[in-house]
This record gives C-alpha cells, sequence and structure tokens, in this order.
C-alpha cells in the first residue's frame, strides 16, 4: 500500500471544501488503496463549506456518511489502511504505520491511533 503520492500531493496544498478537504484527502487514499472502488466521493461532490455541511447533516455527521459509503465501522484492532474518524479536530483519516494521517484545515496531520473514534475496514465491503 503506497500512500506517499498522495500524502505528497496533499502536503501543503491549501484547503478548499470539495478539493483538499477530509473527505477527498481519504477518498483518495482509499484509491490508492484499493483502485477497484474507485472515486468513492464522486456522488458526494461539493463546492463549499455550506454545500458540504448540507451533506452531513443529511447523511448524519462525518460517521454516518462514511458508514453509508464503507458500512459498519469495524470493532477489531485498527490496521494500516482503515478510515479513521477523529474528534478534535473532528476530520477523516487514513490509519498508516499504527498512526492516522488526516487533513486538517492547515495540513497534514500525523495524529496517534488512540485519537481514533471509529475506524473502517476497506476489506470487508
Amino acid at each position: 500500500m503506497n500512500l506517499w503520492p498522495v500524502f505528497q500531493r496533499y502536503y501543503g496544498m491549501p484547503f478548499e471544501y470539495g478539493k483538499s478537504d477530509c473527505c477527498q484527502f481519504v477518498a483518495d487514499c482509499i484509491e490508492a488503496i484499493e483502485p477497484r472502488y474507485g472515486d468513492l466521493a464522486a456522488p458526494f461532490r461539493y463546492g463549499s463549506k455550506r454545500e458540504a455541511a448540507s451533506i452531513l447533516r443529511k447523511h448524519g455527521g462525518l460517521e454516518g456518511l462514511v458508514t453509508l459509503i464503507l458500512g459498519e465501522p469495524d470493532e477489531g484492532v485498527p490496521r494500516p489502511g482503515f478510515v479513521a474518524l477523529v474528534d478534535k479536530p473532528r476530520v477523516l483519516g487514513i490509519v498508516w504505520r499504527n498512526r492516522i494521517v488526516a487533513r486538517t484545515k492547515n495540513d497534514l496531520m500525523d495524529l496517534p491511533v488512540d485519537r481514533g473514534l471509529r475506524f473502517w475496514n476497506l476489506w470487508v465491503r
């Protein structure tokens, strides 16, 4: 699983809703991990904070949206490639090398895996 190209593309990229936010980052990571899934974010495109908030409200927040797309969270030990929901800041990330890499408004963050609230396993879809 080579996520370096995705990390490099996002590192230092200005934050923009619908282009370089946490949802787009995770969708790009998923596509790099499992190309057969394609762009899972395609049905949920938005171009502004307001549009993103509307989609999240409609689907029960980030957790509800990810559950709709990937199924129920995995209650086991998170492994590399799992999608993570982090709190403070509330963002999505990807488990990599026993850490969570997440896109925030400032840049990519490297967080301890115990900061994850929920995890989704891509391989049980």
